[in-house]
């Protein structure tokens, strides 16, 4: 019974990619601070102080840096700041996210990295789920996991510079434990380290998207797990089977629970369970684009 389930999802899933898998596409449409000078002289910069004082706390928190002297002939990687306002479905901010990446065109392949690839699960895949969820009254959650990327474990050594107004003595670098942001092999280490996670946890990657993981319990309760990135969606019949994978799941990673999923891939989700009614918005997208080309008034 279990196994012809997930065989059936298997099908679905590879039939609708085959299909025709579009990727996500959402428009860049940059209202951000730049520059760390821009962030910090502009009517939020004592909003995004704080997000930067964040960001290095929860490095020395997750343990990602050792400071080293500079050995002679030591290859550095460069930083720099990136700056972004979270929306909510109605524009409205919700936090403000400071990220220290590294400049990795630094980077040499065979180098500093070997594989690069970005764990999305395909566009038509969530739009398959949605229906899969619709039509048979499924329960839909979602998670963010937090600091993702710093899961990763690097498998080169790389080291970066200390940006200015760090305690540090003259001539010493960062010597990093873990993945950073914007290193070409963050993706990759990010998803290898997730799933190693989820199978040891029982579930089992589709052929057809392998960003999307089924898992059966002794009593044949059924949930899919479908990862954007740092995104999780927890799909199944059970609630309580739902609420039990998700707490799971924290006890490996820090994670977000958003509850029942309201906004995914920059748009709206109404689901109506009782109805099986699901609608899609994306009216903070179309404001934006307006916006961007001096429409909004239109």
């Amino acid at each position: 019974m279990s196994s012809t389930i997930e065989g059936e999802i298997e099908e679905i899933v590879k039939v609708t990619r085959a299909v025709g898998n579009k990727s996500a596409k959402v428009a860049n449409i940059d209202l951000d601070p730049l520059t760390y000078a821009e962030a910090m002289s502009c009517p939020d910069g004592a909003q995004w102080r704080a997000a930067c004082a964040e960001e290095i706390e929860q490095f020395v928190y997750q343990n990602i840096f050792d400071m080293v002297p500079k050995s002679e002939g030591c290859k550095v990687v460069d930083y720099k700041w990136v700056f972004k306002m979270k929306l909510g479905p109605d524009g409205q901010v919700k936090c403000y996210k400071a990220c220290l990446v590294a400049k990795r065109f630094f980077q040499v392949e065979g180098i500093d990295f070997n594989e690069t690839y970005s764990p999305v699960v395909g566009h038509s895949t969530v739009q398959t789920l949605l229906a899969l969820a619709c039509a048979n009254g499924w329960h839909i959650h979602q998670m963010d996991v937090k600091l993702a990327f710093l899961n990763g474990d690097l498998k080169k050594e790389i080291y970066i510079k200390i940006f200015p107004g760090q305690n540090r003595p003259e001539g010493h670098i960062w010597w990093l434990r873990k993945a950073l942001y914007s290193l070409k092999q963050v993706l990759q280490e990010w998803y290898t380290k997730m799933y190693e996670v989820m199978v040891r946890l029982g579930y089992k990657a589709l052929i057809a998207d392998k960003y999307v993981f089924t898992h059966i319990d002794t009593n044949g309760h059924l949930i899919i797990v479908a990862v954007y990135v740092d995104n999780f969606l927890f799909i199944s019949k059970f609630l309580k089977f739902v609420e039990f994978s998700k707490l799971e799941m924290s006890s490996h990673f820090e994670m977000k629970d958003l509850g029942p999923a309201k906004w995914i891939l920059q748009m709206e989700l109404n689901y109506d369970i009782s109805n099986g009614i699901t609608t899609l918005f994306q009216f903070q997208y179309i404001e934006e684009i307006l916006k961007h080309h001096r429409m909004a008034n239109s």
